[in-house]
């Protein structure tokens, strides 16, 4: 899956730079962010094989992190796991670092 979510991830950007619209790559990705940890937490209800956390972290490195942490928020999902939400800390905080160098806000 994380090829799947690299790729995913990585065709939103591509459409959102050709078209030089940052809010709807902002609202997407954040909208995939969300799905992805809502069906991770429905999977995990029904003890089916689960989403990877490098998943989690590809699409917080793309600036999902709003849309997955008010995931894991909202379904309480992988709320108790530190491990997990110091990743996805770090992820979020590169995330917004870049995306300040990359808009020019440094």
């Amino acid at each position: 899956m994380s090829a799947i979510a690299f790729i995913a991830c990585f065709l939103v950007f591509l459409v959102a730079y050709l078209t030089r619209n940052v809010l709807f790559y902002g609202v997407v990705i954040n909208l995939l962010a969300l799905t992805v940890v809502a069906l991770d937490k429905f999977k995990s209800t029904y003890q089916l094989f689960r989403i990877r956390e490098t998943d989690f972290y590809v699409i917080f490195l793309f600036g999902g992190w709003v849309g997955g942490i008010a995931g894991m928020l909202l379904l309480r999902h992988k709320t108790r796991k530190v491990s997990f939400l110091a990743s996805a800390a770090v992820a979020s905080v590169v995330s917004i670092l870049v995306s300040a160098r990359v808009l020019g806000w440094t």
